[in-house]
């Protein structure tokens, strides 16, 4: 994803994308520089569960934004597999989820409710896969 910083706040980093503005930890030691673009992967470790932390949505917008102390995306689920693990697509981006205890369908809108989002640099990922 795509996204200009902000803010920082110790590893807290406040950031816009496309489809609004979020937050997130970042994932590296090297903190971003505010007003910087970067290219990010971002990561929820969280399992999710409908009508818990994530809802059917009615509107067909993608966002994300914040909500007091909550992250919220609002997007398309795809690939939903046996196991739960399924795509969440903002746009042209996706989020790896992991689903229990919910009945959903492929190219069903939803609304995600999590505390928590890592934010991986794309270089900090291409060096951990080349072994840099």
């Amino acid at each position: 994803m795509d996204i200009l910083i902000e803010k920082i706040d110790g590893n807290i980093i406040y950031y816009k994308a496309k489809y609004g503005e979020s937050k997130g930890e970042w994932a590296d030691d090297t903190l971003p520089t505010v007003n910087q673009e970067y290219v990010v992967e971002l990561d929820a470790k969280e399992i999710f569960k409908k009508n818990v932390n994530i809802f059917v949505e009615k509107e067909n917008n993608y966002k994300m934004y914040l909500n007091e102390e909550e992250i919220v995306f609002v997007g398309n689920l795809e690939n939903i597999d046996d196991d739960g693990v399924a795509a969440l697509r903002i746009g042209d981006n996706i989020l790896l989820i992991r689903i229990v205890n919910g009945e959903f369908t492929d190219g069903e809108m939803v609304r995600l409710v999590t505390q928590k989002i890592s934010l991986y640099p794309y270089d900090w990922l291409i060096g951990k896969v080349v072994g840099y």
